[in-house]
């Protein structure tokens, strides 16, 4: 039955029943579909109902166990199985979400990063309330910002130059239903056409003035015919002239279900004829001026319509050549694989692309692409814009070299972000730690930590990081199972470009086993001098029992006087030894004196006169010539410190030299000790480190290391200058002297 043989009543069902039809669910679906972002319909319970090709897609391709590719899941659920995990462990961000579920909020954004393959990926997540017949719904989308994230650059490069295109647009845009309603406007249409009722009106009343339909109307020729078009109209009640250019929008099946209107104020340009030129002079300024290169492509067989000037520099073609080319000519995929692509870009599937284009000088560039079809003219081309990314590949793949050696390294790898929150950890730290990558990222580092070291280690050691300083220390940490264990920790601040503070990295080295050694080693020493000290009291003791009996000649008098002061001299090395362990824990308790300095060097003389006489060395004394100089010291501890000075000096001294021990007279507070022979080099910034010592027979690396020591317990300063050329090594002794009240005049 034809329209014209219904009674009014039966046109008007007829209508209704068509209008319901165009807003059914299935609509919906096909608008959806032809949404390029991951899109879902929530209803008011958290269920999903609805999602587009994308989600269909990327679930199939990415989460293969997930069934029906999440309809009739829980909203929650379904984020834990799926892409938007991150956003379950993020429960600030959830809570926002469900804001929106249950009502407070309208709408909801999140950013949020997630794995495929391994690889770290980002989501830009928003969810929005509308409410339709069945009730209340919630729309779900999801865009990939991967890219973005990469490409913070050259994408704010873009964006602001998108941004100005834009502002300069003085366009009106708004949706025509087939039945010639009006479904949507934007607010640049709301300004042309203010009226208090623009959506569900007929489009000619609202932008017509109420005359009837337009003779030749665009938007009639959009429906009929299925192709874009640009016409003009006189508006009688506003007295402008607007330009009109209509776009379809087709279903699945090519069936045009709506018209997409662009129009625009052109009553200054209406004056004359020249306004369409001026139109086409704005299109190729805009195009050829454009600092992002741009390509108009035939997708029939590859032939570029046209390029822009970025393209011609870059490319090395002029425009007349390059419009003589296809695309198959500097893109270097065979033609074959390229064509499918070409296909995917019409249908579609896809509108970003990577490749290697060549020049006209043979050099092959990485470059990006993004493209779509457009309609022109009645016909379908694909718009190219190209982005040379070839340094931007040679970065990645350096990154990737770096991670590898990182993934690799021995050494354990951490980097947190600013709160201290794992983002990253090498397999050297989950070999050592026992946490995995997904165990260890999202942690705090405070899930190592050992409760071995007191508040303050921690307070410390962030006041130096918040200064942007490096913090290197040894710390003891917790292993997953609870086994204590320590590291060598070198902590850095990361910044951006800025000088803001983005992440903290952490390069550990695994120093349990030095640490148990040091601590045998300690151990050991203790034994050992605990255990001499028990037969040298009875040796000290065995010399008076013999002067007892009081028949010896003075001579052995004077071999027993000297076995007893040597015993009592080795006990006291012996306590000093175990008194080397509480200085390096600062927790020696000294007691200064004051104490003839010329009398404990002869002492000393007097002890290694043997030493010293069988490599024929003189030990020369210059300087004061008093018989004695007080200075500030324990007695023992000053001539152990002198006697390691004096034979290291002597070991490292050649045979038959002078070794010359200058001693200040006051103010002066500097005792030298100088020896013939040039400290190695390789030794030299290490000299008075423990364990440090080259080319002696036998040495132990603890005689200068003791003497620093015992320098530093006492206040007294400690340095070594040597020189090639004279072929000399100069231990400088900055002394503390007592002064006139009791107290002391120090070396600094």
């Amino acid at each position: 039955m034809k329209y014209a043989d219904l009674s009014k009543e039966e046109l008007i069902e007829r209508i209704e029943i068509l209008e319901e039809k165009i807003k059914s669910s299935s609509s919906v679906q096909m608008i959806l579909d032809n949404i390029p972002s991951i899109v879902g319909i929530v209803n008011k319970d958290g269920i999903i109902e609805l999602v587009n090709n994308s989600w269909r897609s990327f679930i199939f391709e990415n989460y293969p166990k997930i069934k029906n590719h999440g309809v009739g899941y829980d909203l929650y659920d379904f984020c834990k199985l799926s892409f938007a995990k991150e956003l379950v462990k993020n429960k600030n961000a959830l809570a926002e979400l469900y804001d929106v579920l249950d009502g407070p909020n309208d709408s909801f954004e999140f950013e949020c990063p997630f794995y495929v393959k391994g690889q770290k990926h980002w989501f830009h997540m928003r969810a929005g309330r509308y409410l339709c017949k069945e009730g209340q719904k919630i729309v779900v989308t999801f865009d990939d910002i991967s890219e973005v994230k990469s490409s913070q650059v050259t994408i704010s490069e873009e964006r602001d130059r998108f941004d100005e295109i834009l502002s300069a647009l003085d366009t009106g845009l708004r949706i025509i239903e087939p039945d010639m309603t009006i479904g949507w406007v934007n607010s640049k249409t709301r300004e042309m056409f203010p009226a208090s009722e623009i959506i569900g009106q007929k489009c000619h009343k609202v932008f017509g003035g109420d005359e009837g339909f337009c003779e030749d109307c665009a938007t009639r020729r959009s429906f009929d015919h299925g192709c874009s078009s640009t016409t003009e109209h006189f508006h009688p009640t506003q007295k402008k002239w607007f330009s009109v250019y209509t776009v379809p929008i087709r279903d699945a099946n090519g069936k045009v279900i709506r018209v997409l209107e662009s129009v625009t104020d052109i009553s200054k340009d209406k004056k004359t004829e020249l306004h369409l030129k001026q139109s086409e002079f704005r299109y190729r300024s805009l195009f050829n001026n454009n600092s992002v290169m741009m390509f108009l492509v035939n997708p029939v067989d590859g032939k570029l319509i046209d390029v822009n000037k970025a393209a011609e520099r870059f490319y090395g073609w002029s425009r007349t050549e390059m419009q003589n080319m296809s695309v198959y000519d500097i893109n270097i995929m065979p033609r074959e694989e390229l064509e499918v692509e070409i296909l995917r870009n019409l249908r579609l599937d896809k509108n970003t692309f990577h490749f290697q284009h060549q020049d006209a000088y043979g050099e092959v560039h990485d470059v990006e692409i993004h493209s779509g079809p457009i309609m022109i003219d009645g016909r379908k081309i694909i718009h190219s814009s190209i982005l040379d990314v070839t340094e931007r590949k040679k970065t990645e793949l350096e990154l990737l070299r770096l991670r590898r050696s990182v993934d690799n390294s021995f050494a354990s790898v951490v980097i947190t972000d600013r709160g201290g929150n794992i983002v990253y950890v090498n397999p050297a730290f989950s070999k050592i730690t026992g946490y995995t990558l997904d165990e260890a990222i999202g942690k705090n580092t405070r899930v190592l930590k050992s409760g071995v070291h007191p508040s303050e280690f921690y307070e410390e050691m962030w006041r130096v990081l918040v200064r942007g300083k490096t913090w290197k220390g040894e710390i003891c940490n917790r292993k997953k199972d609870g086994t204590l264990f320590w590291e060598q920790a070198t902590i850095s601040p990361v910044t951006d470009k800025n000088g803001r503070l983005t992440n903290y990295v952490a390069v550990k080295d695994d120093i349990t086993e030095r640490k148990e050694l040091e601590r045998l080693k300690e151990d050991v020493e203790r034994i050992m001098h605990h255990d001499l000290k028990n037969p040298l009291n009875g040796i000290i003791g065995l010399p008076d029992i013999l002067l007892m009996d009081g028949e010896l000649s003075d001579e052995y008098n004077d071999i027993l006087g000297m076995i007893k002061s040597s015993g009592y001299r080795m006990l006291r090395m012996i306590d000093s030894s175990l008194n080397l362990f509480k200085m390096e824990n600062k927790t020696y308790d000294y007691h200064p004196q004051v104490v003839d300095l010329i009398d404990v060097l002869e002492t000393l003389f007097k002890d290694m006169e043997s030493k010293y006489s069988s490599k024929g060395i003189d030990i020369v004394m210059e300087g004061n010539p008093a018989k004695s100089l007080m200075v500030l010291a324990e007695h023992d501890l000053l001539y152990v410190m002198l006697s390691n000075i004096v034979v290291n000096a002597i070991e490292a001294s050649p045979e038959d030299k002078q070794l010359v021990i200058e001693i200040p007279s006051s103010p002066d507070r500097i005792v030298r000790v100088v020896n013939k022979g040039a400290v190695p080099q390789e030794v030299r910034q290490d000299f008075f480190e423990k364990y440090k010592t080259h080319g002696k027979k036998g040495g132990t690396g603890i005689g200068t290391y003791s003497s620093k020591l015992i320098a530093d317990t006492m206040g007294y300063s400690l340095t070594m200058s040597t020189s090639d050329e004279e072929d000399e090594t100069t231990i400088e002794i900055g002394i503390a002297y007592p002064d006139a009240v009791g107290g002391i005049i120090g070396n600094f």
